[in-house]
């Protein structure tokens, strides 16, 4: 992964031809996330906000919530929306993982919110319409989290 630690466009074009370079980045990141650009430039400002995403959510645990920058797009980096709902549910966990899915305390006081938020990512992660390798784990992670919601303990 020598391109996420490139500091300018013409270190990322050392490392071969943008073809290759493309297919690397592929490569490397699997068929959860997509990253891509028109070209050299662009590609360089999606691997820096790539890596910038990657940093928030490795310091999401050292900084408050409030204090992460908030201007990424990350629905670019995702081949679907269930993807990224999988992410979320698989990978973070605390007030990160309840902010990226658009929980608030009103989930917790209104069970109507509650069951309209989980029937909405359900239907696009559950494993019956989605072959996702996580899809059973997200939707585990899902139904947990609802039940705490609503007040309900397995």
């Amino acid at each position: 992964m020598k391109w996420i630690n490139v500091k300018n466009v013409d270190e990322l074009k050392a490392l071969g031809k943008f073809t290759e370079v493309k297919d690397e980045i592929k490569k490397d990141l699997g068929e959860n996330f997509k990253l891509t650009g028109r070209g050299w430039d662009d590609l360089f400002n999606k691997i820096l906000n790539f890596s910038h995403l990657i940093d928030q959510i490795n310091n999401s645990n050292k900084e408050p919530l409030n204090k992460l920058d908030n201007n990424i797009n990350t629905s670019a980096f995702f081949t679907s929306q269930a993807s990224e709902y999988i992410f979320y549910l698989t990978e973070l966990d605390g007030e990160l993982r309840m902010k990226k899915l658009g929980i608030t305390k009103s989930h917790f006081t209104n069970k109507n919110k509650a069951k309209t938020w989980r029937d909405k990512i359900s239907k696009e992660i559950h494993p019956d319409i989605n072959n996702h390798p996580k899809s059973s784990l997200a939707m585990s992670k899902l139904n947990d989290m609802y039940s705490s919601m609503v007040g309900k303990n397995k």
